[in-house]
């Protein structure tokens, strides 16, 4: 992710949670915001936690090659050639 997306997906995600407190109080549920909040928060670092050890698996399983779609293009393109 580039440095510029990543504060700005930061700060959509504050501002969702909020919203998402402030509707739950709204409507008379207080304790439910936070705990709505703090399950998703959970499932994201989960998530984030389980997609960085799928990524060092596949690169420990390709022998630590890493392969950008350009060089991945130009073996395909070499291998058929005429």
């Amino acid at each position: 992710m580039s440095t510029v997306s990543r504060p700005c997906c930061k700060g959509l995600l504050v501002l969702f949670w909020g919203f998402q407190v402030v509707m739950y109080c709204s409507f008379g549920s207080w304790w439910l915001g936070p705990l709505a909040v703090a399950l998703q928060w959970g499932l994201l670092w989960c998530l984030r936690w389980g997609l960085r050890w799928l990524g060092r698996w596949a690169t420990r399983a390709c022998g630590g090659v890493s392969i950008t779609p350009s060089v991945a293009v130009q073996t395909w393109r070499r291998e058929h050639r005429r």
